[in-house]
């Protein structure tokens, strides 16, 4: 499926529910601003390509020509190139160079290629088994193994991960317990119960270390009570049309 179709599909993914754990109103100010495009953003989504689909890396991602545009012709020879490439994603030499370096630093670990050993890139899963009118979830996955019943999720970080205090800290702020709990939940809902998770994390300096992490089961139960949680919100703040931000009363904060 391609990712325009995917997007184009009624759902809400994990990206999307992320806001509402901020405030009903951090959810609903998503969809009233128009979204941009990040050079993390970019970076990230070129090196997805360049581990779990190598053919389209060299397909989309094209290295884009240093242009002058106080000059006219370099202004025109631009926008050709633009023209050519639509649809493409157009980097930088220092950018496609780091995709590739982050990328090969994650294949050339045994446990990638263990875990990759069978499967797809980029599966959709959609549910509209939920128990509330008009909420659905979709999701799309990095790579799902059939045969080993594995979910391969790749994340990419600045921070350093020889800590483990410090990786706990990065799946809990950016939610990433929440996203394996709603895969989960994609997966039981088409069948496909029981599936382990694990997060292939990689820095994005050099010499690009990798780790890889599962949640353990007390993390992730929480972690799921917390999706149920922020579904049953949404679908009450949809039915009321009510989206709060924060609580108004009074807090004391020890400092």
């Amino acid at each position: 499926m391609t990712d325009e179709a995917y997007r184009a599909t009624a759902g809400i993914s994990q990206s999307m529910l992320k806001p509402l754990f901020k405030s009903p109103a951090h959810y609903k100010q998503q969809f009233e601003e128009e979204k941009k495009t990040t050079d993390a953003m970019v970076l990230g989504t070129i090196t997805h390509l360049a581990t779990f689909q190598p053919k389209l890396f060299a397909e989309q991602v094209v290295i884009a020509p240093k242009f002058d545009r106080r000059k006219p012709a370099d202004k025109e020879a631009e926008q050709r190139f633009l023209e050519e490439n639509v649809g493409k994603y157009c980097v930088d030499q220092k950018e496609y160079d780091l995709a590739l370096a982050i990328s090969d630093s994650v294949k050339n670990t045994e446990t990638h290629t263990e875990l990759t050993s069978s499967g797809n890139a980029e599966v959709c899963v959609f549910s509209h088994e939920l128990p509330y009118e008009d909420i659905y979830l979709k999701g799309k996955m990095d790579w799902i193994n059939l045969d080993k019943k594995i979910i391969v999720d790749l994340k990419t970080t600045s921070q350093s991960l020889d800590n483990d205090y410090v990786v706990k800290n990065i799946i809990k702020d950016l939610l990433y317990d929440v996203q394996q709990a709603m895969y989960q939940m994609l997966l039981d809902h088409n069948g496909l119960a029981n599936y382990e998770f694990i997060f292939e994390f990689v820095e994005s300096k050099a010499p690009h270390g990798v780790r890889f992490v599962k949640i353990s089961p007390t993390g992730i139960k929480k972690a799921k009570e917390k999706l149920d949680v922020g579904i049953a919100l949404l679908q009450h703040c949809t039915t009321h049309n009510m989206w709060s931000a924060y609580p108004e009363e009074i807090k004391i904060i020890d400092v």
